[in-house]
């Protein structure tokens, strides 16, 4: 009965997405990640026009990102952190970066957006080995791996910039991938959890939600 009543939600999510899609009326759609389990994401990456991708997921504006076609709309947290970094005058052009994820929606992007602006980038996981050793190398950490307070003290270098996208409930307290009170004392810059990341990404669709409506009128 469980099984039967997801399927059921996941054809209506595919109804209405195709609903806002062929409108004229929408400026852009959005995939939430709790109704967009694999169905649904694998279903709006390819379906999604681009003109309303406004959350950069799908194939077109992927390819544009890569190949560094500005006129495509960016996956929000991983834009999003390009943002923060810019924003408090951090380049990352020549730096050593360590991107902890490998999602299409934040590792993968992340390590993209980096590498466009200069940035020398390794993408780890949650089974890298050295793990650790990896990390002391580099001038900025991003992770969105999904292990509460996996990065410690012991794991970075003095002055290192960490950008903590997790976002765990340990507790009944949220939590990020990384433990702020013991890495913030080596950190120059870290971001917390919540309130760090997690502003920057709703900006960021925002933002591009704002460009495709006003693509779309003039």
């Amino acid at each position: 009965m469980k099984k039967l009543k997801f399927m059921l939600l996941i054809l209506i999510s595919i109804f209405c997405l195709n609903s806002c899609l062929l409108t004229t009326a929408a400026a852009g759609t959005y995939l939430l990640g709790t109704m967009g389990t694999y169905y649904c994401a694998e279903y709006g990456c390819t379906r999604d026009r681009t003109e309303k991708d406004v959350d950069g997921f799908s194939n077109v504006n992927v390819g544009k990102m890569v190949i560094g076609d500005e006129s495509g709309f960016l996956s929000c947290t991983p834009y999003g952190i390009m943002q923060l970094l810019e924003g408090y005058d951090i380049d990352v052009d020549g730096k050593d970066v360590v991107v902890v994820g490998r999602s299409n929606i934040v590792g993968k992007p992340m390590a993209m957006m980096l590498i466009q602006k200069g940035a020398t980038v390794q993408v780890c996981n949650s089974r890298t080995k050295d793990l650790s050793k990896k990390l002391k190398k580099a001038d900025i950490i991003v992770v969105a791996v999904g292990v509460p307070r996996m990065i410690k003290a012991t794991d970075v270098k003095e002055g290192v910039v960490v950008i903590d996208v997790g976002i765990n409930r340990v507790d009944g307290k949220l939590c990020g991938d990384v433990d702020y009170e013991d890495v913030a004392q080596k950190a120059s810059y870290i971001t917390p959890v919540p309130g760090g990341v997690g502003p920057m990404t709703i900006a960021s669709l925002i933002k591009n939600t704002f460009i495709s409506y006003q693509r779309k009128i003039y």
